[in-house]
């Protein structure tokens, strides 16, 4: 990774069926937890690197199941629109303590990290920007975590 980027390979890839696959693969570790995951997505074929997006979602996925309740649901929401594509990862538990601080250390320049310092949410930053995009981050209106991967150039 050098600033802020990671190679890419880019192939056409069937976007509910990556979504499906990261919820599937986390649904046995949710129930356990009692949290359920829904996936909400069209059935479109997108053009990124299914590995990377793959990795930021389980990422985002891992983070919300740590911090959600028992009873919660985690929603992967996705939608595209123009030459973009917009997933969300949004939950039920505490929310950040700080949106600054998430924010701040998403966006380490040092490359340095320390157990827990969002090194999830930096990877998955690093996917954004390859895919020339952006992560988001914001508390739910509801309660709970929301977290925005907007990648570019999918079409």
């Amino acid at each position: 990774m050098r600033g802020g980027r990671i190679p890419l390979n880019r192939e056409p890839c069937r976007l509910a069926v990556l979504l499906d696959g990261a919820a599937a693969a986390t649904r046995a570790r949710a129930a356990h937890h009692q949290v359920a995951i829904e996936v909400q997505s069209p059935d479109v074929i997108v053009h990124v690197d299914a590995m990377r997006v793959r990795q930021a979602i389980d990422n985002l996925v891992d983070n919300s199941l740590r911090h959600a309740h028992p009873g919660a649901t985690i929603t992967i929401t996705a939608c595209t629109e123009s030459d973009s594509l917009r997933i969300t990862v949004q939950d039920h538990g505490a929310g950040f303590r700080s949106l600054e601080q998430v924010q701040a250390l998403i966006s380490r320049a040092d490359g340095e990290s320390l157990p827990g310092d969002g090194l999830g949410l930096r990877i998955a930053s690093a996917v954004a920007t390859s895919h020339a995009g952006v992560l988001r981050v914001a508390d739910a209106r509801s309660r709970g975590a929301r977290v925005t991967l907007t990648l570019g150039h999918v079409r």
